[in-house]
């Protein structure tokens, strides 16, 4: 089956380098909406203009072209995020 994987890289609090639990609600809530179909949360350690930060990796399958660029725009302001970084790509999906 043919499938779009879109992976979405938000990175943390601006001032602290932290995620808390109010800031990773609200991505949360964000990828509800988003994908109500479900969604795979990675969270990590990032490194964005020389400096480390707690991460929120989104990854996605979906059999349909998302529509995401204004989505993340608002969700972009409502964390305060300077970017957010959108991968997206075709792939061969495989159950087993």
């Amino acid at each position: 089956m043919s499938y779009r994987k879109y992976d979405i890289y938000i990175g943390s609090d601006n001032g602290s380098h932290r995620i808390d639990g109010k800031y990773l609600s609200k991505v949360v809530e964000w990828a509800k909406s988003a994908f109500p179909e479900g969604y795979t949360l990675f969270y990590g350690k990032g490194y964005w203009d020389g400096y480390s930060e707690d991460c929120i990796l989104l990854s996605v399958l979906a059999q349909y072209e998302q529509r995401l660029a204004d989505s993340l725009k608002r969700l972009k302001e409502q964390l305060g995020q300077k970017a957010i970084l959108l991968s997206r790509y075709d792939v061969d999906v495989e159950v087993v």
